[in-house]
């Protein structure tokens, strides 16, 4: 079975711009609490949208579902 976490935002708020860090550092922390993936659930309407799913696209190599390895 794997720990999955399927509601994960990628801001604090739908107000607040994306910062590919803060990001990162949820992904990290998710993996360091055990969790083996997350799911990237932003609402649609959050301020600059396509600009954050632009960054996520360039940045991973997935941009639904993150696989937290065991590396």
């Amino acid at each position: 079975m794997m720990n999955i976490d399927l509601h994960t935002h990628g801001k604090l708020s739908k107000k607040t711009h994306f910062s590919l860090e803060y990001f990162l550092s949820m992904v990290r922390e998710a993996k360091e609490n055990g969790l083996q993936a997350v799911a990237l659930t932003e609402h649609f309407n959050t301020l600059n949208f396509t600009d954050m799913m632009d960054q996520l696209d360039y940045h991973l190599t997935t941009r639904m579902i993150i696989i937290l390895s065991k590396d």
